[in-house]
């Protein structure tokens, strides 16, 4: 753990750089992370850098994708379910053949499905979720 004169070098270090470049950190969507710290420092840290302090377990956000250091559930993976539906819900059926719906599953859906299995074990209801989405896209031409 690093002390406090470590931290106050940091953010001088900080001050520095944003006094000579004009970049600031946007604090809003900053957050010290930290887990099994005292709470005295933590709290020290987060007023000397102006950010909000969060705990590690619960997890954080990275490019909109929740990541969290223990297992996911089914409740984790739902936002995915939901981007495929919005991708299958503006496509017309009565303008698709069925080739078309073919091809636009495979190109789009099953690749967005096939991207984040490769990445993550995803739970097997929420894959089934998805392949019953395809499937009725495909073959019903909707979503649901």
């Amino acid at each position: 753990m690093l002390c406090r004169a470590s931290w106050a070098c940091i953010n001088d270090i900080l001050l520095r750089f944003q006094k000579a470049t004009g970049l600031f950190i946007n604090k809003e969507k900053s957050f010290l992370y930290h887990n099994d710290v005292g709470l005295d420092i933590v709290q020290w840290i987060s007023d000397l850098m102006g950010i909000t302090p969060q705990l590690l377990h619960q997890g954080f956000k990275y490019l909109g994708f929740s990541l969290k250091a223990k297992g996911y559930t089914t409740r984790d993976w739902q936002w995915l379910l939901e981007r495929i539906f919005k991708k299958i819900a503006p496509w017309e059926y009565k303008f698709l053949s069925l080739v078309g719906r073919l091809i636009l599953a495979q190109s789009i859906l099953c690749q967005l499905s096939v991207y984040w299995t490769h990445i993550f074990y995803l739970p097997s209801k929420i894959i089934k979720q998805m392949n019953k989405l395809i499937a009725n896209f495909l073959w019903g031409g909707q979503a649901y």
